[in-house]
C-alpha cells in the first residue's frame, strides 16, 4: 500500500479591506450651508413677504375704508375657517401620518394671509413697521376687521365641531337602541312561536286510540272497551 503524502499546513490568506473614510469636510460644509439657508429664509423671506402683503392690501383697498373693511372680513374669516376645517380632517384614523403632515402643511399655507397680517402687527422690525404704515394709511379698517372675522370664524368652527360630535354620538346611541329593540322583538317572536304548557296547543286531544291505549294499560284487554256499553234486552225488560 502506498502511503498518502502528508498534507502541509494550510495557508490562510487574510485580506484587509480599507473602509472608506467619512468625508467630514463635506458633511460640515453641507451643515453650514443648510444653517445659512435657514437663517436667510427666516430673515429675508418674512421681510419680503410682509412688504409684499402690505403692498397687495394697499392696491386692493385703494384708500377706500369700505373696501378695506370687506377685505378684512374676507381674509380674516375664509383663511381661518378653511384651514381649521382642513385640519379637522386629519383626526380620522384611516389617514396615515405622512398624509396628516401634508394636511398640516396645506392648512398652514391656507392660513398664510392671516399669519402675514399677524406677523406685521406683532413684530417690531423695520419691514414690519413699514408694512404696518402702508396698511394703516390705505386700508385703515383692514387689520381690525380681519382680526374680528378670524375670531368669529374660530368660534363658529368650534361650535360646529361640538354640534357635529353631539349629533354623531346621538346617532350612535340611537343606532344601538334600535339594534337592542330589534333583538328584543326577535326574541319575543321566537318565544311566541313556542307552545306554552297548559294551552290547547300543548294539550293533545283525547283520541279513541289514546283512550284504548290507556285502558289497555289499566288491564282491560278489549280494544272496544272504550265504547259505551249497550243495554241488552233483558235489562230493558
Amino acid at each position: 500500500m502506498s502511503e498518502s503524502p502528508t498534507a502541509g499546513p494550510e495557508k490562510v490568506v487574510v485580506t484587509t479591506e480599507t473602509l472608506p473614510t467619512p468625508r467630514w469636510g463635506l458633511r460640515i460644509g453641507l451643515g453650514i450651508a443648510g444653517v445659512a439657508v435657514a437663517v436667510a429664509t427666516y430673515v429675508i423671506l418674512p421681510t419680503f413677504l410682509q412688504t409684499w402683503w402690505a403692498t397687495t392690501i394697499k392696491s386692493q383697498a385703494n384708500g377706500d375704508l369700505g373696501t378695506g373693511l370687506l377685505l378684512g372680513l374676507f381674509y380674516g374669516f375664509v383663511f381661518t375657517f378653511v384651514p381649521l376645517l382642513l385640519l379637522w380632517q386629519a383626526r380620522h384614523r384611516k389617514i396615515s401620518w405622512p398624509w396628516k403632515a401634508v394636511i398640516l402643511g396645506a392648512a398652514v399655507l391656507l392660513a398664510t394671509p392671516n399669519l402675514l397680517t399677524l406677523g406685521i402687527y406683532a413684530s417690531n422690525s423695520a419691514s414690519a413697521l413699514k408694512a404696518r404704515n402702508m396698511i394703516d394709511n390705505d386700508a385703515t379698517w383692514f387689520p381690525g376687521w380681519s382680526l374680528g372675522a378670524a375670531i368669529a370664524a374660530a368660534m363658529m368652527f368650534i361650535a360646529a365641531a361640538i354640534a357635529w360630535e353631539v349629533w354623531r354620538s346621538r346617532g350612535k346611541k340611537l343606532k344601538e337602541l334600535k339594534q337592542a329593540r330589534n333583538l328584543v322583538d326577535h326574541a319575543d317572536r321566537r318565544n311566541s312561536e313556542k307552545p306554552v304548557s297548559g294551552s290547547p296547543a300543548a294539550t293533545a286531544p283525547t283520541t279513541p286510540v289514546a283512550a284504548g291505549d290507556a285502558q289497555a294499560e289499566s288491564g282491560n284487554d278489549s280494544p272496544l272497551s272504550w265504547l259505551p256499553e249497550e243495554n241488552d234486552g233483558s235489562s230493558a225488560r
